[in-house]
């Protein structure tokens, strides 16, 4: 998975895309997650909203009715235990440790980046 041209292309760019990397069904828990402390959030500051909603309706909502609020949530994406899985995940390092040519990596500030067109 993680060959020369791969590397070459991490070090040239800082990044590389590793297509069906991760299991659809951890990017699923992530999501239902997510939505699971969006509706904690609007139901607990009562506002108003529909539970068949998307995660983005919702989301926007909470920018429009209470925007700290929807940096807080933000924030709070990264401590997921869903995605904590992930990054912690033994195929998550070992492929960190190939690109940086190391045996030893320092996790610390990940993020979830989440982007939509209206931001």
């Amino acid at each position: 998975m993680i060959n020369s041209k791969t590397r070459n292309q991490f070090e040239k760019n800082g990044f590389v895309i590793i297509r069906k990397f991760i299991k659809k069904n951890e990017i699923k828990k992530i999501f239902s997650q997510m939505d699971h402390v969006l509706n904690t959030i609007l139901k607990y500051n009562k506002i108003k909203y529909n539970k068949k909603m998307s995660i983005d309706d919702k989301y926007f909502l909470l920018k429009r009715k209470r925007p700290i609020l929807k940096s807080h949530f933000y924030d709070s994406i990264r401590i997921l235990d869903s995605l904590n899985n992930i990054v912690y995940s033994t195929k998550i390092t070992q492929t960190i440790k190939k690109l940086l040519n190391t045996n030893t990596v320092f996790v610390t500030n990940h993020r979830l980046r989440t982007d939509h067109k209206n931001e």
